[in-house]
This record gives structure tokens, sequence and C-alpha cells, in this order.
């Protein structure tokens, strides 16, 4: 995965969002890689808690504008 990470340690798994040079804006691919990365931490044995943390100085900005408007663009 390009945007998330995911590792699991002491029974906890962690789903990172990474892309802090937009301040983990949410554009299709990082939901996309989100959805994937919660279903991996769901079918994880080794996870019995999932914390969901972001790497940078914002957890998350909301939706990528410049995603948005591209997406306007096309319909």
């Amino acid at each position: 995965m390009k945007y998330i990470q995911y590792s699991a340690a002491n029974r906890i798994g962690y789903i990172t969002l990474n892309r802090p040079d937009k301040r983990n804006a949410l554009n299709f691919e990082v939901v996309s890689e989100l959805k994937k990365a919660f279903t991996t931490a769901a079918d994880d044995e080794n996870a019995k808690v999932i914390v969901l943390k972001a790497n940078g100085k914002a957890f998350c900005a909301g939706a990528d504008l410049a995603y948005l408007q591209q997406y306007d663009s096309m319909n």
C-alpha cells in the first residue's frame, strides 16, 4: 500500500495514514487502502484492538480538494 501502513504488535493492530505532504487528506486511493487495511486488521489474529493514527503534523485534513475538483470535472 502506498498511503496506508499496517502493523501489529502485542495484540494491537496499527493502521497509519501516511500522506503527510497532503496532511493525510482523503482521496480515492487513500479510502481504498483504508478499506483494505481494516479488512486485513479484522482478519489478523494478532490484533485484538485497532488503532488508527497518522504520520505528519495533521491527523487528517478531510477530503483532498484537488481530488474533488478532478472528480467533479469528470461528472
